[in-house]
């Protein structure tokens, strides 16, 4: 045996090819069956098999009776037609469906994700849309606040409404009244009411300090004052002493 278990002593010999039969089976699991969809003026033909079992959507869709020797969807005359779906979602949505690169995942924009995120949660497809919600949710620095809290109530994502909500009384600007109309009055109040309390915790804290720095200032003045007025020398007191030592000249 090798040194190294790692390695393979005998190359394996290739597979036996049989001859090609004259009825031949179909592959369980390449044999793909093809689904035509209309989407607004374009037909797309791709396989089923990214859409069975993985939408509710189309399950109920393509489990529907079919009248006449031609199903819905097997051909260009007969096509499934997607309402309420824009092309450029579509075909955002098929990039990351059936990504042309199998090796190297497509780099998609935040607008490829958000119309991913539209159309899977619309057709109720689980794994997709916790997916764009993920990569959404690395990018949320370039969504803005506003945005944030819209889109998270749009598609029930908690975490975007309160990061824009914190980002909004954290930020120096208030809130306008056209972002107030956005979010709503009441979320609007809520967010002011939080940045009256953080404006009120930072102007304690900024007295403190400027308390802080008044005394500093005043032991480092008060030498000089005495040794001037009051003929006193005020020698500068050890760091392991708490009590200042007086010489007269």
């Amino acid at each position: 045996m090798s040194p190294d278990s790692n390695t393979y002593e005998v190359l394996a010999e290739p597979p036996t090819i049989s001859p090609m039969a004259s009825s031949p089976s179909r592959s369980l699991d390449y044999y793909w069956n093809t689904i035509v969809l209309q989407v607004e003026d374009t037909l797309f033909r791709i396989p089923k098999y990214q859409l069975v079992g993985k939408s509710e959507i189309f399950d109920a869709i393509l489990s529907l009776p079919q009248s006449g020797n031609k199903p819905k969807g097997s051909s260009d005359d007969m096509p499934i037609q997607l309402e309420n779906t824009s092309k450029i979602d579509f075909e955002r949505f098929l990039q990351i469906l059936y990504p042309r690169d199998t090796v190297k995942p497509p780099e998609l924009s935040i607008d490829s994700w958000m119309s991913i995120l539209r159309l899977s949660s619309l057709w109720r497809m689980g794994d997709l849309r916790s997916n764009a919600i993920e990569h959404l949710t690395l990018r949320l620095g370039s969504i803005s606040p506003i945005a944030r809290i819209l889109l998270g109530r749009k598609y029930s994502v908690a975490h975007w409404i309160s990061s824009g909500c914190v980002d909004l009384a954290k930020r120096e600007d208030a809130i306008s009244l056209e972002e107030a109309g956005k979010i709503g009055l009441e979320t609007a109040l809520l967010i002011q009411h939080v940045r009256e309390s953080l404006w009120k915790k930072d102007h304690r804290e900024l007295n403190r300090l400027r308390i802080a720095w008044n005394v500093s200032a005043l032991f480092i003045q008060l030498p000089v004052y005495l040794q001037l007025r009051l003929g006193f020398k005020l020698q500068q007191p050890r760091l392991c002493r708490n009590t200042i030592r007086w010489n007269k000249r």
